[in-house]
């Protein structure tokens, strides 16, 4: 699960503390950044999908479900070619400053993603634009509502719910297809194929 802590460390410039710098605000200024934060975290609260993929073609697709309690819970799929594994983290999320801030405090594979801290580029709609404090900077797109009886606990994650939800936005990642051969054994012979955003496939038939 390495491949999942590096990729969301360089794109949201994961960090473990604030500036040291301390600016002095008017009254008006800290109602302001007040009401920015409120706002903000209203249209935050709800399913988001990313998805990333390194050089390695190690492909990470992402939902995470912000929750109006400032609680959250993040899973995950990381595929490549001949190999899938899912993952779930749960933690706590908030809005400072007009910065969007959260940090895992529980995973099923016992690692933690440092605490990310963005800036979220208004308005909000179907995507989340984000830009780290390093600039990096990423786009989140917004999934459907999770059903009435989500399991939202560590081990709830169900593989079959949030394959479809990745699918329905093209982030899915890789999957194996059947080719309609057989080996010599006469066991079936698939191919590895990438669902995602990420690429464009060029349809041959077409002509420029």
């Amino acid at each position: 699960m390495k491949y999942v802590i590096a990729a969301m460390v360089v794109m949201c410039g994961a960090n473990t503390s604030f500036a040291l710098d301390r600016p002095k605000f008017t009254t008006g200024q800290l109602e302001a950044l007040d009401q920015r934060d409120a706002d903000l975290s209203e249209k935050i609260v709800g399913a988001w999908l990313f998805e990333t993929m390194g050089d390695n073609f190690v492909h990470v697709a992402q939902r995470t479900i912000y929750k109006k309690d400032g609680t959250f819970v993040s899973d995950y799929r990381i595929s490549s070619a001949g190999e899938i594994n899912y993952r779930r983290a749960t933690g706590i999320w908030f809005t400072l400053m007009g910065w969007f801030c959260e940090e895992e405090t529980q995973s099923t594979d016992g690692q933690l993603i440092p605490r990310m801290v963005r800036w979220v580029d208004d308005p909000i709609g179907k995507e989340l634009k984000t830009t780290s404090r390093t600039g990096v900077k990423a786009v989140l797109v917004r999934g459907d509502s999770p059903a009435k009886d989500f399991d939202y606990s560590l081990k709830g994650l169900s593989e079959k719910e949030l394959c479809s939800s990745l699918l329905s936005e093209k982030m899915l990642g890789f999957i194996a297809e059947e080719t309609g051969e057989k080996d010599a054994d006469g066991n079936s012979l698939c191919r590895w194929i990438l669902k995602s955003r990420l690429i464009e496939i060029k349809d041959p038939s077409k002509k420029k």
